[in-house]
């Protein structure tokens, strides 16, 4: 299912069916194309939690398959009474191959530090 760097996945008739993979994929822990989403939302805030992601459109446009998705987040910090509940938007865009979708894995961009500052 992936060589290094990529994830490939079944390639579908329909921009709905893609949708509805794309989903049930992202949403199973087990998944290899998990690693194709930016899942992180720390930026937001270091204890903001993840879950449920939806991909709210597909584009099929020649050997391109574009998707967006949206996730849900929650931010709790008793300390600061503190309890969010938002969603957070992204965006996918793969490449079709004899095997399927090919999608590049997320490469976070480097952590910040205080010293980045200086």
């Amino acid at each position: 299912m992936s060589s290094t760097g990529t994830i490939t996945i079944a390639a579908l008739d329909t921009p709905e069916e893609m949708r509805e993979l794309l989903e049930s994929l992202a949403n199973d822990d087990e998944s290899d194309f998990r690693r194709v989403l930016d899942l992180d939302v720390s930026h937001i805030d270091q204890r903001a939690q993840t879950f449920d992601v939806r991909f709210v459109d597909v584009e099929i446009a020649g050997d391109l398959i574009h998707a967006h998705y949206e996730m849900d987040y929650n931010v709790y910090n008793g300390c600061k009474d503190m309890d969010i509940d938002d969603s957070y938007e992204g965006f996918v865009t793969g490449v079709r191959t004899a095997a399927g979708w090919e999608f590049d894995e997320f490469v976070p961009p480097p952590k910040r530090d205080t010293v980045d500052e200086f």
